[in-house]
């Protein structure tokens, strides 16, 4: 099982590497295959899988880039993919995941004619945290999560909504364009931050609530800050544990 496991991965991992041409990225792709060999090796690792909710926003200027008068929103998205736990012993581990990760944020404007901007952006993003776990039975734990990750924007849409009286009067959507170049019509793709939460343990199954706060300006406007940030709660299942 962890042989299909470490396959799987490993190839979701080669897919995402190969398409991004970023240092970072190719680090935590390099660092998650290391650590998925180890685990392996010293047969204390735990392959499985996680999913789980999310609400995320964006800090900085995100919002007067639509309209001055506009307030922000979070969104809601999805969270799935492959996790695993190497064990160090009955009070530490290191988890690192290769997941699928919806973000993004909403603008808007309350008056007679609503307006709404909608930017939804998919990452393949790769955590890696360390885990301090206090046993609270032969089985179960508490556990405290942080650790950095890495995240490349595989696309992302932006939906442009106008409503009066309740009703559409337009709409209008677009595919986010990604570059690297002073261009306000582009952001970067590659994405990095911090990771924490707390979570429970029961025999093979967790449950967490997490923070990520983003440390990368993904604009390419010079004098725009804007940087991801999200409150998810997962649900994770570890084969063998």
């Amino acid at each position: 099982m962890n042989t299909i496991f470490f396959k799987a991965v490993s190839a979701v991992v080669s897919m995402a590497g190969s398409r991004c041409c970023l240092k970072g990225t190719r680090f935590f792709t390099v660092l998650l295959a290391t650590v998925l060999s180890a685990g392996y090796v010293q047969a204390q690792f735990h392959p499985g899988f996680r999913v789980g909710l999310n609400a995320t926003g964006m800090s900085g200027d995100a919002v007067p880039i639509f309209w001055d008068d506009a307030k922000a929103e979070g969104r809601a998205g999805f969270i799935g993919g492959f996790v695993g736990e190497l064990e160090l012993g009955r009070h530490f581990a290191i988890q690192p995941s290769v997941l699928f990760a919806q973000q993004g944020y909403t603008a808007l404007v309350e008056s007679d004619t609503k307006r709404e901007a909608n930017y939804l952006l998919n990452y393949m993003q790769v955590p890696l945290n360390m885990l301090a776990k206090l046993n609270i039975g032969q089985r179960s734990n508490i556990f405290f999560q942080i650790g950095p990750y890495a995240g490349y924007a595989l696309n992302g849409k932006l939906k442009l909504e106008m409503h009066e009286d309740g009703k559409k009067i337009d709409e209008e959507k677009y595919n986010v364009a990604f570059g690297k170049g002073n261009n306000g019509d582009t952001m970067k793709r590659f994405d990095y931050g911090l990771g924490f939460g707390l979570g429970f343990q029961t025999g093979a199954l967790q449950i967490d609530l997490a923070i990520n706060v983003g440390l990368q300006n993904l604009s390419n406007t010079a004098g725009i800050d804007m940087k991801n940030y999200g409150l998810a709660i997962n649900v994770g299942y570890l084969i063998g544990k």
